[in-house]
């Protein structure tokens, strides 16, 4: 329909500007953007109008992997089409190195606090500060990838100052709202007195706003 073009467009015209996809997916979903126009605009399958296929709970003892499947006319645009098809199978002893590989990791018989449970679950091998919720963060960390020609400390000073050199223009003003710390948080980070090593890339941004 007309109005699913405008609210498209919209967002294709951020896409134009290279900001990252990811932050253009969570400014859509954020404000209830329908999955149809979210496809449309970040090229994906519609996959909200698919209902669940039903089947057991997964027991698979392998990792998942993720991955965003590419469109026809990406494929068509890329070194895959120039490949030749052809169908590849594995041996026995190369099945059992790849399950070796992707076998999932188990802490079986570590105390919960031990070292290597807070290596494992980290994923860095040291004890992070966890200020504030994974996914907010991971939201913040995608969105501040639209803004990574400045340095932390420049760009809070050009929202501190209301960017007097008006260097963030059009689309992109519209992220800065979600980038912005609320009271809980601003108090969270505050009251940290740790070490910037265990902060991760949302916290250390929180910092440096936080006392703007």
């Amino acid at each position: 329909s007309d109005e699913e073009e405008r609210i498209a467009s919209r967002f294709r015209k951020m896409l134009k500007m290279n900001i990252p996809k990811g932050a253009v997916r969570n400014k859509m979903v954020s404000e209830g953007v329908n999955g149809k126009i979210v496809a449309a605009v970040l090229g994906e399958k519609n996959t909200e109008a698919m209902p669940p296929k039903p089947g057991r709970k997964s027991t698979s003892k392998l990792v998942s992997l993720h991955w965003t499947p590419l469109s026809d006319d990406q494929v068509q645009n890329s070194i895959w089409n120039s490949t030749k098809k052809r169908k590849v199978s594995a041996g026995k002893d190369e099945v059992t190195q790849l399950c070796e590989l992707f076998q999932k990791k188990t802490n079986k018989g570590l105390g919960k606090g031990s070292k290597a449970d807070k290596s494992d679950s980290d994923g860095k091998g040291e004890d992070m500060a966890r200020l504030i919720d994974l996914t907010r963060a991971n939201n913040v960390a995608i969105s501040l990838k639209a803004f990574k020609e400045f340095s932390y400390k420049e760009f809070s000073e050009i929202i501190a100052n209301l960017d007097p050199k008006k260097k963030i223009l059009g689309e992109r003003c519209q992220f800065i709202r979600d980038l912005l710390p609320n009271q809980s948080e601003t108090k969270i980070i505050k009251s940290y007195k740790g070490s910037d090593s265990r902060l991760i890339a949302a916290e250390l941004w929180f910092k440096e706003i936080a006392h703007v």
